[in-house]
């Protein structure tokens, strides 16, 4: 899936497609981008300690920490990797050089939708006058 995720755009919605856009850019930037940073600068000096004192769990056999500990730096440092390309693709856009990066793939615009829908209406009408015509004729 792309583009499937949660979000909040009651008002968003309303506006036309590039302030959609300059919006996903100030939440990239303000919001997603800082939070990760701030997430994984908090994180790596666990993983460290972890690390360098060798830190096991307390279960028999006891396994070591630091694997795990390292997937949240890892997993935040994937994260802002993602919200820069993200960042750019809006950017590109915003400059016209890139497609529309909020558009999900396979999805329809409004207009064709609605000239899907008149043309299974005409198919329709098409079917039942020549089934009219099959019947009358067969008088």
């Amino acid at each position: 899936m792309k583009n499937e995720h949660v979000r909040v755009d009651i008002l968003s919605s309303r506006l036309s497609r590039r302030k959609q856009i300059w919006i996903e850019v100030f939440g990239v930037l303000f919001f997603l981008l800082p939070a990760c940073v701030l997430i994984l600068v908090l994180s790596w000096p666990v993983f460290t300690e972890s690390w360098l004192t060798g830190e096991q769990s307390s279960n028999s056999g006891g396994l070591v920490r630091w694997p795990v500990k390292l997937l949240i730096p890892v997993g935040f440092a994937l994260l802002v990797l993602a919200g820069v390309a993200h960042l750019i693709k809006c950017v590109a856009f915003l400059l016209g050089r890139g497609e529309d990066p909020l558009r999900r793939e396979g999805a329809r615009s409004a207009e064709e939708e609605l000239a899907e829908e008149i043309a299974r209406e005409a198919q329709a009408r098409e079917a039942a006058a020549l089934a009219a015509a099959a019947r009358d004729g067969g008088r």
